[in-house]
């Protein structure tokens, strides 16, 4: 039962997590306050000039829009789907999921 919890607690909340990367220095996108998500480089780091920041629901809007107007096709959204799920399964269930499939190959 605490595993399963635990695994519950590190599912990703927001669409955009681990996906959206900065424009300028490509440092991930994280949630900087209730409702924007901006740079971690420029936010926590200083490193990075970019203070732009955007709203959570702009930026899932701009999302699931290339999604419908750029993955329609049924391989590019199996693609999608797979890297979208890879990034954010928990790296023992990826070991457990992949163990016995040879690498390499399609």
């Amino acid at each position: 039962m605490f595993a399963i919890n635990l695994l519950a607690q590190q599912r990703p909340r927001f669409l955009t997590t681990g996906i959206a990367k900065c424009g300028e220095c490509g440092s991930s996108y994280v949630k900087i306050s209730a409702n924007l998500f901006g740079c971690a480089a420029a936010r926590n780091r200083g490193t990075c000039s970019n203070r732009l920041n955007i709203r959570v629901e702009t930026l899932e809007e701009i999302i699931l829009l290339g999604l419908r107007t750029q993955l329609m096709e049924p391989d590019l959204f199996k693609v999608f789907c797979d890297e979208f799920q890879s990034r954010n399964e928990p790296a023992a269930q990826r070991r457990e999921r992949r163990g016995g499939c040879e690498t390499g190959g399609t």
